[in-house]
């Protein structure tokens, strides 16, 4: 359990890639995060993504601005895994599609054409770009997808009236991301 709050304390203290939507033309959701007495029971091989799932919606469900509606919800056609929504959340009354993202990436100067290409996975297949377009072009508008619109539906939700967010937790060297930026 020790080195699990040590885990959860990393999550909390780790800053964000981008400060505002300007940067990648994705809003992230300004949650408060709290260092809260952390007790709930995880299984520690969770990979990465869905350790840090478990987090955001302890920190959820204490805050009281904020509610949760439904987490990890495939969506599905007949046999075949469109996507999932990884939390519909309600904060101050404002319905939410919050898509959580946990990753780390390493700067290779010689992999991309540009500054941010350069910005790969740890296992050299995956990078930066395509996760900001794999977010925007298939998990941010599953929201407005047709076999999306039943579980809106029992939700009572419209799509149109949901605000989407990406938690943001998309993290990598940040220091030396947000430095070369600025330059």
């Amino acid at each position: 359990m020790k080195n699990l709050i040590l885990q959860y304390l990393g999550f909390l203290n780790t800053p964000a890639l981008w400060m505002d939507t300007t940067d990648f033309g994705i809003q992230q959701i300004a949650l408060n995060p709290k260092v809260l007495n952390f007790n709930t029971a995880i299984d520690p091989k969770l990979r990465l993504g869905k350790l840090v799932e478990r987090f955001v919606s302890y920190q959820l469900d204490h805050d009281e601005s904020c509610s949760i509606l439904t987490e990890n919800i495939q969506i599905q056609d007949g046999k075949l895994t469109l996507g999932e929504l990884d939390c519909l959340m309600k904060e101050n009354n404002q319905p939410i599609h919050l898509e959580i993202v946990y990753k780390f990436y390493l700067y290779d100067e010689t992999v991309g054409p540009s500054e941010i290409d350069n910005w790969i996975g740890p296992n050299r297949k995956d990078s930066l770009t395509q996760k900001i377009n794999k977010l925007k072009a298939k998990q941010l508008p599953l929201l407005y997808h047709n076999l999306t619109k039943p579980l809106l539906q029992r939700l009572d939700l419209q799509a149109e009236e949901i605000q989407q967010r990406v938690e943001k937790d998309e993290r990598t060297l940040v220091t030396t991301l947000t430095k070369r930026m600025a330059e």
